[in-house]
């Protein structure tokens, strides 16, 4: 069942201008925000990555959350600290598109750390559809494994 009115639209999208990892809980056909409008914030749980010894820094202030690891922002901040020349997420979309080993390999890691909260999420609410868009959204065929 679709949520009523203008709600819906909103219901999934991140802050303007910002990417964000965020999800859009609908349950008995309505928009669940939570107490403080914040339900669905899975961006800033914070995971265990194996062989990351330091993790990330998230714009939130705290370190290892998902979005630190996933988020299009991060995934740039690491290609440049690879030496890629990016400045943007459609630069990292089309780095990854392009085949580069480097973007291709921390867009797989992100994917990883991304389905796991996914699966959590399964695992805790259960739900009827999961989509996925954005910019990395994009990307599907390069994050198969040949």
């Amino acid at each position: 069942m679709n949520p009523p009115g203008p709600d819906r639209s909103r219901a999934f999208r991140g802050p303007p201008g910002r990417c964000s990892i965020t999800w859009g809980l609908i349950a008995g056909g309505r928009v669940h925000r939570g107490a403080d409008g914040a339900a669905g914030d899975v961006g800033h749980i914070q995971v265990t990555v194996e062989g990351v010894a330091d993790p990330p820094l998230c714009r939130c202030g705290n370190t290892g959350c998902v979005e630190a690891y996933t988020g299009g922002w991060a995934l740039v901040r690491d290609l440049r600290a690879a030496g890629r020349q990016v400045a943007t997420v459609n630069d990292a979309v089309q780095l990854i598109r392009s085949g580069d080993l480097t973007a291709v390999r921390l867009a797989r890691r992100a994917a990883r750390i991304l389905g796991g909260a996914i699966a959590d999420t399964v695992n805790l609410f259960n739900p009827g559809v999961i989509a996925i868009g954005g910019q990395l959204a994009h990307t599907d065929e390069q994050l198969r494994h040949p």
